[in-house]
């Protein structure tokens, strides 16, 4: 057994660096019973992080 703080969700997120141009994530909010796919330009990922992090 997990403790609470640990438990899941059921939600999975997962990301993928593609080619020089792309970058993907894959995600699932019903246990991995579906997966669907975001293609992103590039460096989005780590623009959206900087945003929720340093401002």
């Amino acid at each position: 057994m997990s403790p609470p703080e640990v438990a899941d969700a059921g939600f999975y997120l997962f990301y993928y660096l593609g080619s020089n141009e792309s970058e993907f994530l894959i995600y699932s909010s019903d246990y991995g019973d579906t997966a669907k796919k975001t293609i992103l330009n590039k460096g989005t990922v780590s623009r959206v992080l900087d945003e929720l992090l340093y401002k």
